[in-house]
């Protein structure tokens, strides 16, 4: 299982912050992303910008504090985690993703 981690601390509020990330009607802020699905309020789709589609399903989610859902693709299954956490005017991101792989290549 492969873990990566990113903590980011911006200067801005947590409100805007957590508008932007959970967007998925915007994407435009991600260059790897060129389109994303929505199927209901649990569930969405990725696609990069070669069509490989990833799945999503939310399974925590807590306005201005935790965003939490499972990924799957045909190579991947996985876990990520994105906590948002409020300072004296900055916001600080904390972003794990938890991924194992389908198959050894």
């Amino acid at each position: 299982m492969a873990i990566s981690s990113v903590k980011v601390t911006f200067i801005c509020p947590i409100e805007k912050i957590w508008g932007v990330v959970t967007n998925l009607s915007d994407q435009s802020w991600r260059s790897d992303i060129k389109k994303v699905d929505v199927i209901d309020e649990m569930n969405f789709i990725e696609y990069t910008k070669d069509d490989f589609k990833t799945m999503f399903k939310t399974t925590n989610k807590q306005q201005n504090k935790i965003w939490e859902f499972s990924i799957e693709n045909k190579n991947i299954v996985g876990l990520w985690s994105g906590k948002f956490y409020k300072h004296e005017g900055t916001t600080t991101l904390d972003f794990t993703e938890n991924i194992k792989a389908k198959k050894i290549f």
